[in-house]
């Protein structure tokens, strides 16, 4: 597989997107359509199990997804110098303190890692965090879901944990469908890195069934 960019043509299929943001992704995921439509949709679904899964037999296809993940991303960088990026996950919809948090992008970026196919290792930081645990995008309403600027107001920033200012950030997670998250991460970024480079990088970006017929 290889990173393709969120360009003109494809743009309209994420509304918070504009022509600035540097966005690409791996595969594509079929909104509306069950786990065994596409090796994708299997992938997806099997990453975003919750963690009331960890205790049953369906939390090993979890455990598979973020390793398959994890290689997909280390094999996009192989034999790559990309100790100039930052790495930060957008964060899940649950507080650390939360006891469905769920580190699956971290664990993604730590086992891309593990298979030495780059230059140098994954600089992780989870620099965005949220503040208080709020319901998952798929079990709201349309209607109702959050803008960049509401999510924003749901984060907050860890400087502390970066002892230099970066040159460039890759901000990483498993599904683009909006771009809500990637906006408000990005703004947060900016507004503390200004003068950064912000790029967004994704397992798969959400299409539409009747996009395919």
């Amino acid at each position: 597989m290889k990173l393709q960019k969120i360009d003109e043509l494809i743009l309209r299929d994420h509304s918070y997107l504009t022509e600035s943001d540097n966005c690409f992704f791996l595969a594509e995921y079929t909104s509306r359509k069950k786990y065994d439509f596409s090796n994708t949709n299997q992938l997806i679904y099997n990453l975003k199990k919750s963690l009331e899964k960890k205790n049953t037999n369906e939390w090993e296809y979890k455990r598979k997804a973020i390793k398959t993940c994890g290689k997909l991303i280390s094999g996009i960088f192989a034999n790559k110098n990309i100790s100039p990026y930052v790495f930060v996950p957008i964060p899940p919809s649950k507080c650390k303190t939360d006891p469905l948090y769920d580190d699956r992008l971290v664990k993604i970026l730590e086992f891309a890692n593990n298979q030495k196919q780059t230059l140098n290792n994954f600089n992780i930081k989870e620099l965005i965090l949220q503040e208080n645990s709020i319901p998952s995008f798929h079990n709201i309403n349309n209607d109702t879901r959050p803008d960049p600027l509401s999510l924003m107001a749901q984060y907050k920033i860890d400087q502390s944990i970066l002892d230099f200012k970066p040159k460039k950030f890759i901000i990483f997670d498993d599904l683009i469908t909006t771009g809500c998250h990637f906006k408000a991460v990005k703004w947060m970024l900016q507004e503390a890195y200004p003068d950064a480079k912000i790029f967004g990088v994704f397992i798969a970006r959400r299409i539409f069934a009747e996009e395919n017929d």
